[in-house]
């Protein structure tokens, strides 16, 4: 009698597939490209979708941190300007 494997996965390759369908991959295509279990799949897409979506979170974080500093800066570095731009035209109207 042959015995049947148990096929074993990754968690990396657990994680890969799950954030292929979160990202709109169809269920059923990562099933049959991968022949995974319905099932399995769903119990990975449970136990997994939510860390996959924190780690996706975690790294667009810091990028929308950065950007609002941007910006903050360019709204200052605007202030600047238009107080220099009054400046000089109070210095010139003073030298007439």
């Amino acid at each position: 009698m042959t015995e049947l494997k148990r096929k074993t996965f990754t968690v990396k390759f657990k994680k890969q597939m799950v954030q292929l369908y979160l990202n709109g991959v169809p269920f059923n295509d990562i099933i049959t490209e991968n022949k995974l279990n319905a099932s399995t799949f769903d119990r990975w897409i449970n136990r997994y979708g939510s860390s996959v979506y924190y780690e996706q979170e975690k790294n667009i974080l810091p990028k929308i941190q950065q950007h609002d500093d941007l910006y903050e800066r360019i709204q200052l570095l605007e202030e600047e300007k238009n107080i220099l731009k009054q400046a000089l035209l109070i210095i010139g109207q003073k030298q007439r």
